[in-house]
């Protein structure tokens, strides 16, 4: 959302008209909509890219993105530069839980597994390739009790990890929440999940409409790196700042379209209260 709004913004610097479609769907929702041309944009991971075609996910980066433009090219499809940040999955616990159970890596949780509740996105359950299943086989783990929610609603899983509702859940490494609530984000000692490097995927007719688009994504190429990621999630994620705002402040703070980034004057007042 962050970066779909820092794009938008420029576009709309530069002069280009901006439909957002952000939170639009599923990884295959959002793939199909492209293709159709029902948008022209979206931030993509080359893991992901790799997956969705049936490819075997890799974990050098560079062999990633290599591989996705080839697969892609025929489709009229083009992967920009990579925005600077990967935003793995991982698989993550209490702190305390997991030192009673003498939990560290994804491998500890094998002879457990049966005992436990693993919270997870609906969206991960149907990947065929770095999904639920492959890492349940890689892994040899059969869990107890296994809780969907919608891909829209996965800051829920937090929410369900610190109410002891579940006993670990699947996160993105970006996330701000694993600092912010203090979690073990277990050690994927089997290196199952590849790599998961963000970069614009683009329609090749919207790069020909609007030749500005090529300039702009060139500019965002490599300004945006894990710790700056996490620490812009977090503010929306957990401070419950608007994405469009916090966009256009990192936007300011790196240099990319003028103004003064002012969080006080630009922010009203959150209060957080128990249900």
């Amino acid at each position: 959302m962050i970066v779909a709004e820092m794009i938008a913004v420029l576009a709309e610097e530069e002069g280009l008209p901006v439909a957002r479609r952000i939170g639009l769907g599923s990884t295959r929702l959002t793939l199909e909509a492209l293709r159709r041309g029902d948008i022209d944009i979206y931030l993509e991971y080359n893991g992901t890219g790799l997956v969705m075609l049936g490819q075997p996910p890799m974990t050098d980066g560079d062999a990633a993105l290599e591989r996705v433009r080839e697969l892609f090219a025929p489709l009229n499809l083009t992967w920009g530069d990579r925005f600077g940040f990967a935003n793995d999955y991982g698989i993550a616990m209490r702190r305390d839980r997991a030192q009673a159970l003498n939990v560290r890596t994804i491998s500890d949780l094998t002879e457990l597994a049966e005992g436990l509740a693993l919270g997870i996105e609906d969206d991960f359950r149907t990947r065929p390739l770095d999904g639920f299943e492959p890492l349940t086989r890689r892994y040899g783990m059969n869990f107890g009790d296994i809780v969907d929610v919608a891909l829209e609603d996965r800051a829920e899983l937090y929410d369900r990890l610190i109410d002891r509702e579940v006993d670990a859940v699947l996160v993105y490494t970006t996330d701000g929440q694993i600092a912010d609530f203090d979690l073990l984000l277990l050690e994927d000692d089997l290196a199952f999940f590849p790599v998961y490097e963000a970069a614009p995927l683009v329609r090749d007719e919207a790069l020909v409409r609007f030749p500005q688009l090529g300039e702009i994504l060139t500019r965002m190429a490599g300004t945006l790196d894990d710790e700056s990621m996490r620490l812009l999630n977090n503010r929306v994620a957990v401070l419950g700042e608007d994405p469009g705002e916090v966009a256009r402040a990192e936007l300011i703070r790196l240099g990319l379209v003028a103004g003064v980034a002012s969080r006080a004057a630009r922010q009203p007042l959150v209060v957080a209260v128990s249900p």
